[in-house]
């Protein structure tokens, strides 16, 4: 993956109590601070001596290498499943897998609820994959969403059937005999669940009508998403909103004037489900997955994220063997297959609805409460590595809902395997896709284009060129914040997070003068 960057991403997702607490945690304490005329005696000689400072650390990124993807996460059929789709369809693993979740999600949700506390929540996920054009997205989708596709064109068919039948019995009628026919046979609907290219408010509509309960959003070209008329201008703010509410809750509201055409007293659907698999390019993904609305609204810190290595240059097309090996002929495609259509195509009996239609999802359970023990013991961890100095420190919003994603994945690994509660097995593996997101997660907004300084090196080059020929190479934190290069400059927040980072680089160290807080640049780098 080539380097990206937007520091604002996952700034905006810490709260000013975090803030606040975090410059508490990790500048000197006040005792040190009342002790101003001891420091200063002590800084001008101890801090200009270069014996004194450790060696700087290099700032550079280099988030070039992709996450190893945990293939062990899953195992028997599933395993099996992404290894031949990798095969297959010569994409790497990672990419095969999301596809999985992708396609067990949108099947799942209409199934199962997934635990969470003392209640439960919609069984869908938001999954994100890089791939660049011709690097396999669309044939890995083919093989996962084989028979979900199948499914998707038989409805489509039946539903074209039902139109012209009605629009057949309707065009003999007149007068009376019409309107009993219109009031008594209502028009069929498109129950057409699976979207590639849309906008969201057609799909709430349908939601809200009451035509669909479940529903994906997978694409292997993300612009129909990320830079269609959903995501630009004025409707960005709404439609991520409703994108959001949607994942958490199962919700959809949509408000229209009962003026319009359109107007209908129905404005709200509960129990409704969405699915989203997003695949597109770098330039499609970079300003999306660093954009501040996508991030500030939540959407991003729902997201499993996956940018793997691009194959293209080391697959085979000129092996006979290989080209013979028909996909559609394979055991373990096949028995995939067959679990899927047994979940696409249900016998009526068998539909996860309540005598008045309306969903009734089978509410998962950990099998047992140490299962339920090792499930919070994980969340716990990821709780810790937020604190100051943790490696989820910057990205708080996002990690927050990591064991909300574990649940949701190890209530769909279960439910596909035939179980209808989640083991200590399950969650563990879960806990493995999530943390393989997050690597992911951090990797993309750790990068920066290839040649390019991040944030921290300008301010850090910056200090050394303000500080060259002052004494004691210190500044004032105040002359910092009104000058440093841009987007620290007057941006208090983002400026105490580089600071902090600098100073975990042995690039600066923090201190105080009588009330006043400086900054002192480490003279090595002047060397």
């Amino acid at each position: 993956m080539n380097k990206t960057k937007n520091r604002n991403a996952h700034v905006g997702s810490m709260s000013v109590a975090d803030h606040n607490k975090f410059t508490c945690d990790c500048q000197f304490n006040s005792d040190q601070a009342n002790d101003s005329t001891k420091l200063e005696s002590l800084s001008d000689h101890k801090l200009t001596k270069n014996e004194q400072w450790p060696d700087p650390e290099n700032l550079a990124n280099d988030s070039s290498t992709p996450t190893p993807y945990p293939i062990n996460a899953f195992k028997g059929l599933l395993r099996r499943v992404i290894e031949a789709v990798a095969y297959y369809a010569q994409v790497p693993l990672a990419m095969a897998g999301q596809c999985i979740l992708g396609a067990l999600a949108h099947m799942g949700q209409r199934f199962i609820d997934a635990p969470m506390g003392h209640s439960h929540m919609p069984a869908s996920l938001i999954l994100i994959t890089e791939g660049e054009s011709g690097s396999g997205k669309t044939q890995a989708m083919g093989l996962t969403h084989f028979k979900i596709d199948e499914h998707e064109r038989g409805q489509y068919e039946q539903y074209l059937t039902k139109l012209d039948t009605w629009e057949a019995d309707k065009a003999g009628l007149k007068g009376a005999e019409l309107k009993e026919y219109l009031n008594d046979t209502p028009k069929p609907t498109n129950s057409k669940t699976v979207f590639d290219d849309a906008t969201i408010e057609p799909i709430l509509d349908k939601f809200v009508d009451g035509e669909i309960s479940n529903a994906s959003w997978a694409t292997d070209e993300g612009t129909q998403f990320f830079n269609g008329h959903t995501m630009k201008g004025d409707t960005a703010g709404s439609a991520l909103g409703a994108i959001t509410k949607l994942h958490s809750s199962g919700r959809a509201s949509r408000q229209r004037s009962q003026k319009s055409a359109h107007a209908t007293p129905r404005t709200d659907a509960y129990h409704v489900r969405m699915t989203l698999l997003l695949q597109g390019q770098r330039v499609v993904l970079e300003p999306a997955l660093t954009d501040p609305l996508m991030n500030g609204q939540g959407f991003l810190a729902r997201a499993l994220i996956a940018c793997p290595d691009d194959l293209r240059g080391q697959r085979v097309w000129n092996d006979p063997q290989r080209r013979s090996d028909n996909p559609y002929d394979n055991p373990v495609l096949i028995e995939y297959w067959q679990r899927c259509h047994s979940l696409l195509d249900t016998l009526p009996a068998n539909e996860p609805t309540d005598t008045q239609g309306q969903p009734q999802r089978v509410k998962m359970s950990w099998q047992d409460v140490q299962t339920e023990q090792v499930f919070y013991e994980h969340a716990q961890m990821i709780e810790n590595r937020q604190a100051c100095g943790g490696d989820l420190q910057y990205l708080k919003a996002y990690a927050s809902r990591m064991a909300e994603n574990a649940s949701r994945i190890a209530s769909l690994i279960a439910f596909f395997e035939g179980c209808d509660t989640i083991t200590t097995d399950n969650i563990k593996r879960a806990f493995m896709l999530v943390e393989y997101s997050t690597s992911e997660r951090l990797r993309y907004l750790d990068a920066t284009p290839t040649g390019e300084q991040n944030d921290s090196e300008k301010l850090s080059n910056w200090l050394v060129d303000k500080a060259r020929d002052r004494n004691s190479h210190k500044l004032n934190r105040t002359y910092i914040a009104n000058n440093a290069p841009n987007p620290m400059r007057k941006n208090t927040k983002l400026l105490q997070i580089e600071l902090d980072k600098l100073e975990s680089a042995k690039h600066i160290r923090q201190d105080m003068e009588g009330r006043s807080k400086v900054i002192f640049i480490n003279p090595k780098l002047y060397d």
